[in-house]
């Protein structure tokens, strides 16, 4: 497959999938800890959340010998949450290769609206049993085709 088939950016509109939750700092100790701990914890929700979706669910990742692995992740911290901020997650499909996905969660306070931290991820689908990279299946790429998002927001800055 030619690179210009095989790597796909944005193609449709999808509304951006949004998880509210509570930020529940008790269970942290330090400062220092307590949003990284915090946005570690709800973008892995988020991913959980986005591969679903796409119909990466843990029973086909379970029934196909296949899974996911965050290959590169980039985190950038912009505004302090504190105890009982509810805050919201969304997650922007940004690219579909064939045996990989970029997307980006931004953590938002859903009260003042400020952007809290962004995440973006590279993933790729694995073989478990070769223990290898893998093509997505023809619909869990159908699904990523139809939600990419066609407006790619500022990305990440590396720091």
């Amino acid at each position: 497959t030619s690179t210009a088939s095989s790597r796909h950016r944005a193609a449709s509109v999808s509304p951006s999938f949004i998880t509210p939750r509570s930020a529940s700092l008790s269970a942290v100790s330090g400062r220092a800890c307590t949003n990284g701990c915090i946005a570690s914890g709800k973008f892995d929700e988020a991913n959980w959340n986005l591969f679903a979706r796409l119909g990466l669910t843990p029973s086909y990742l379970r029934e196909s010998g296949r899974g996911m692995a965050a290959v590169q992740q980039n985190i950038a911290y912009k505004r302090e949450l504190l105890a009982g901020d509810i805050v919201e997650v969304t997650s922007r499909l940004l690219e579909i290769r064939d045996k990989s996905v970029r997307f980006l969660h931004e953590m938002r306070n859903a009260e003042t609206g400020e952007v809290a931290a962004t995440c973006e991820f590279v993933g790729v689908h694995l073989d478990r049993k070769a223990r290898k990279s893998a093509p997505f299946a023809p619909a869990i790429r159908n699904a990523a085709l139809r939600h990419l998002d066609p407006v790619e927001p500022e990305l990440v800055e590396a720091t």
